[in-house]
């Protein structure tokens, strides 16, 4: 059994998705999602270092989430909401870093969003105050993601629509989740992402890698976690966070140091590859990446952006570095795009309904960027646009 046979394989034994339709993972359909808790999620503003709220969904798990509604929230009236979910800050998210660095963390990229969208960011199971077992980029997880998107859509204050936002960890999650296909999911923006883990990141042209994925998995990624996660919402005094950190656990097969130590392919790297997900996704989708990414490589993108099918989809792409992708010239394009599907702002991406044959698709190539910025000068663009 090769490796994606044994990934479809293994998924069976995993919690199900509801209704699914058609596709290759038509096997893993059989199985409904219990309902969630009815509970309401009040209304937060501003953003604090520690969770605002806990989401309870179907297996008991408990996901902490940071939410911060418009700046000009009136009470009574509903938004759209964009949605980031990772294992760094996560609920915890305040706008820095473990380190204090204002903006650097997720609530820092979400900024833009804040004037006219509900943002509310999310820990993944087992990572900051959420409670569960850590699996990095797992299918579970993801539903997980799908389960709180759909408990946002629910709420008197939205307005049934939900957008995923996600760069680097965020981004990968965010992929995953897209790909459960949550009813209300309007559209997505993601960056830095890896499509094939094996041949994307762990072993390169067949060549280990044994840089940014060790210091990722072993260091950098704790870090952010702890740091920024776990920390604040303990420190604050929070009960449900106390109670919940005492549940982390960890399989130790699960840990991508110990699978990185097999020379060949296998279903665990499969399973987290969003090149075998990403085509079940069925709303507008923008991924952005960098030609120098010195993390997640410049791989994913294309690729990725190539097997998507059937739905508006934009590809910018830039030289530059990781943190690229969330530079102003990158902000205003996704801002732009999920306005325009999300808001129905006419920003000049074309109109789609699902099931047309034609799809609005576009490629932008950004050159001469230097640290983020254009020294000065408007960044050369060649745009390719299909209709």
């Amino acid at each position: 059994m090769g490796p994606l046979e044994a990934l479809w394989a293994s998924l069976e034994t995993l919690p199900q998705i509801q209704g699914e339709e058609t596709g290759q993972m038509a096997r893993i359909t059989t199985g409904k999602i219990r309902s969630l808790s009815v509970a309401t999620l009040l209304p937060t503003t501003p953003a604090v270092a520690a969770p605002t709220q806990y989401v309870t969904i179907s297996d008991g798990t408990s996901i902490a989430i940071n939410m911060q509604m418009p700046e000009d929230y009136v009470e009574g009236k509903s938004y759209p909401t964009i949605f980031e979910m990772s294992g760094y800050d996560g609920g915890s998210s305040d706008g820095t870093t473990p380190f204090g660095l204002v903006g650097d963390g997720s609530r820092g990229i979400t900024a833009p969003y804040e004037k006219d969208y509900i943002t509310i960011h999310a820990s993944v199971r087992g990572t900051g105050c959420s409670s569960g077992e850590f699996d990095l980029f797992s299918w579970r997880s993801a539903l997980d993601g799908r389960e709180v998107v759909e408990r946002i859509a629910d709420q008197p204050w939205s307005n049934g629509k939900v957008g995923i936002y996600g760069h680097s960890y965020g981004g990968i999650t965010g992929t995953m989740i897209a790909a459960t296909r949550p009813p209300h999911l309007t559209a997505v923006t993601v960056s830095g992402l890896i499509d094939d883990m094996y041949r994307g990141m762990v072993y390169p042209g067949g060549v280990s890698n044994y840089g940014f994925p060790l210091l990722w998995t072993g260091l950098i990624r704790n870090i952010y976690d702890v740091g920024g996660g776990t920390y604040p919402g303990l420190a604050a005094g929070d009960p449900q966070c106390a109670a919940n950190v005492a549940t982390h656990r960890r399989v130790v097969v699960n840990d991508p140091i110990i699978q990185g130590l097999a020379d060949t392919d296998n279903t665990w790297f499969q399973s987290r590859s969003l090149i075998n997900y990403v085509e079940r996704i069925e709303v507008p989708v923008h991924i952005s990446g960098a030609n120098q990414d010195e993390q997640t490589g410049p791989r994913g993108p294309y690729h990725l952006w190539e097997a998507l099918q059937g739905v508006p989809k934009r590809l910018m792409m830039s030289n530059g570095d990781h943190g690229t992708q969330t530079n102003p010239e990158f902000q205003a394009d996704r801002l732009a795009w999920m306005d325009h599907w999300i808001r129905g702002e006419d920003n000049g991406f074309g109109s789609w309904k699902p099931g047309r044959k034609r799809t609005p698709t576009s490629v932008v190539s950004l050159f001469e960027t230097q640290g983020g910025q254009s020294g000065g000068k408007p960044p050369r663009v060649v745009e390719l646009s299909g209709r």
